[in-house]
């Protein structure tokens, strides 16, 4: 960008970051009609994907096991849970803590900051 006016270079700059940050918001506002796998970017990069082991309520924690590994997660009231019924043909709907059971396959996206909090959850549907 040498020769450029520094004024044309922060406003290039500007609308670069400003266009990053509008495609991730555009990615969270439609993550739940992507099927589990499928995350363009966040599919096994920033979540983990498998069966669910356990679950605590009281504690509003989950337990899955990943490449074998057991990885423990919190749900907090920000937290989305959807229902992926992509197997179905079906589009995804809002769930809640009560639909995570033992058993199911899910996709968690941890936030990267704290590994142990779910951003989003998607239940795959059976």
């Amino acid at each position: 960008m040498r020769g450029i006016k520094p004024g044309i270079r922060f406003a290039a700059a500007l609308l670069i970051a400003l266009l990053a940050g509008t495609a991730a918001r555009a990615q969270q506002s439609t993550e739940q009609f992507i099927p589990i796998g499928f995350s363009p970017g966040v599919s096994n990069v920033s979540s983990f994907i498998g069966p669910v082991t356990a679950v605590d309520g009281t504690s509003r924690t989950f337990s899955l096991q990943v490449d074998g590994e057991p990885r423990t997660l919190r749900v907090s009231a920000e937290t989305r849970i959807w229902l992926d019924r992509s197997k179905a043909r079906k589009t995804s709907i809002d769930a809640g803590f009560g639909d995570i059971q033992p058993g199911s396959l899910i996709e968690v996206r941890y936030d990267e900051e704290d590994p142990e909090m779910a951003v989003w959850v998607k239940i795959q549907a059976i």
